[in-house]
């Protein structure tokens, strides 16, 4: 784990590529969720849920993750906002009150897995 190589093979980049990509864990979050069998996207969204779920309740790694997160995700907005770019799409953020049990049950096998 642990790996800062970008989870996606395609050559377009998007926003979050061109930003330096996904805090580094975040990638080993949603590694272990597409091992489990979620689409990437699916996986992005459900490891930034439950990420802000792991910093609220105090997990210092999940609250730094989560600050870079927002940190990139600002940057990008201030930026669009420049260029005069729109910026109405908030990201693959999902809710936690979204997020489907077997969804959680995905996760929490994942996390144990991996040894969080």
């Amino acid at each position: 784990m642990g790996s800062s190589a970008p989870l996606d093979s395609s050559p377009r980049k998007n926003w979050v590529e061109q930003a330096g990509g996904l805090p580094p864990f975040v990638r080993e979050v949603v590694r272990e969720l597409i091992k489990q069998g979620m689409t990437k996207q699916h996986a992005v969204a459900t490891a930034l849920s439950r990420i802000k779920a792991w910093a609220a309740t105090g997990n210092p790694k999940a609250a730094a993750a989560l600050a870079d997160w927002e940190k990139t995700r600002a940057r990008n907005r201030a930026q669009q906002a420049g260029t005069g770019v729109a910026a109405g799409n908030p990201g693959p953020v999902m809710s936690a009150a979204v997020m489907s049990a077997a969804d959680a049950r995905v996760l929490e096998l994942a996390c144990r897995r991996a040894g969080w």
